[in-house]
């Protein structure tokens, strides 16, 4: 119950991502990272200062801190989620990142 009134810097930027409605996949070692999705709950991510607050203040008030729906329709608890990536993928990455 705390977080929900007083969220961790990392529950901030996860809210930031859904509604600014990206996703993010950081890598913090060669095959090791994270993944936030940031699915916004209207589905769209342009608005004015007033809208963002708006947005910001529907998530908290329904106590969910994720976007994600489960199958049963309820939200679900994960927006984040640890990553391992396989050898050949990062390869692949690092063949192609200065494009």
């Amino acid at each position: 119950m705390f977080t929900i009134w007083f969220p961790t810097p990392i529950q901030d930027f996860a809210d930031l991502c859904s509604v600014a409605n990206i996703s993010i996949f950081i890598l913090d070692s060669e095959l090791h990272g994270f993944y936030l999705h940031g699915r916004s709950p209207s589905g769209v991510a342009e608005g004015n200062a007033r809208w963002l607050q708006e947005q910001l203040d529907s998530g908290v008030s329904k106590g969910a801190r994720g976007f994600l729906k489960s199958e049963r329709g309820e939200t679900a608890e994960l927006q984040t989620f640890e990553m391992f990536v396989p050898r050949e993928l990062r390869y692949n990455y690092d063949a192609h990142k200065n494009y």
